[in-house]
């Protein structure tokens, strides 16, 4: 069954999921979208903040799968493919455009937009949030990292509504995928358009840190870490940092 949204649209917010998780609160079903001009305290992963000045794509949608958030994870890379799409359809190149996992969208080695995945703990009705951040008309500044805008890149077409309608289009269309046969049937797609797949790096969980290849990503989505030869392991969760540019790697773009 193809989920039907329903858009609410907003000016200047702290952020668009602190909203969809309020009317989620108040019995809000699935399918709601709250989008926004500008977001004052969004967010990404571990808490960071997220400059959201306006001009850039900011929306979030409300989820009730009616699985448990740690069943849910693989949502934030089926969000990744959607944004992916949406992109493409808009025009931007194949060859440039990489997935880090689990939630960054890379042009290069530069951000372009993330998604976050939000759940209530086991039992918690509330449902799952997706927030996306695309950056159109500017690159956040102040970030620790490379960022980059579809402006940047020369696109001078795609608007705000525009992206929009084109993720909304391709997620609903992955989510319905998601429903009947879970993550690894899209497992592929992912993989393909991985950044850094094959390359050394570190994974940071909380303040520790492990040295390894980063060689697949499985069937539920989570990450798979060659420590040394021979010796693998699985992570659900954790923050992707390389040394350099990936200019040399199958997926580096």
């Amino acid at each position: 069954m193809t989920v039907r949204w329903r858009i609410e649209r907003a000016g200047r917010v702290t952020s668009t999921s602190d909203l969809v998780w309020r009317r989620a609160a108040e019995g809000a079903g699935e399918g709601l979208v709250v989008v926004a001009t500008e977001q004052t305290a969004g967010r990404g992963r571990h808490g960071r903040r997220w400059h959201s000045p306006p001009g850039n794509l900011y929306a979030s949608w409300l989820l009730r799968p009616g699985v448990s958030p740690a069943a849910a994870a693989s949502l934030s890379l089926v969000g990744g493919l959607a944004a992916r799409d949406a992109l493409l359809a808009a025009g931007l190149g194949e060859e440039r455009l990489r997935l880090k996992w689990p939630n960054d969208i890379l042009v290069g080695d530069a951000k372009l937009g993330g998604v976050l995945l939000e759940g209530g703990g086991e039992g918690d009705a509330r449902g799952i949030v997706v927030g996306v951040g695309i950056n159109i008309a500017v690159a956040p500044e102040g970030t620790g990292r490379p960022t980059t805008c579809l402006r940047a890149l020369g696109d001078r077409a795609t608007t705000v509504d525009r992206l929009l309608t084109l993720l909304l289009e391709g997620f609903a269309a992955r989510y319905a995928r998601w429903r009947t046969a879970g993550f690894a049937e899209q497992r592929v797609e992912w993989v393909a358009a991985a950044y850094g797949i094959g390359d050394m790096t570190s994974l940071r969980i909380g303040e520790g840190r492990l040295d390894g290849r980063f060689v697949d990503i499985d069937a539920e989505g989570a990450l798979w870490l060659e420590l040394a030869p021979g010796r693998r392991r699985r992570f659900l969760a954790g923050e992707l940092v390389f040394a350099g540019p990936r200019a040399g790697s199958a997926a580096g773009g």
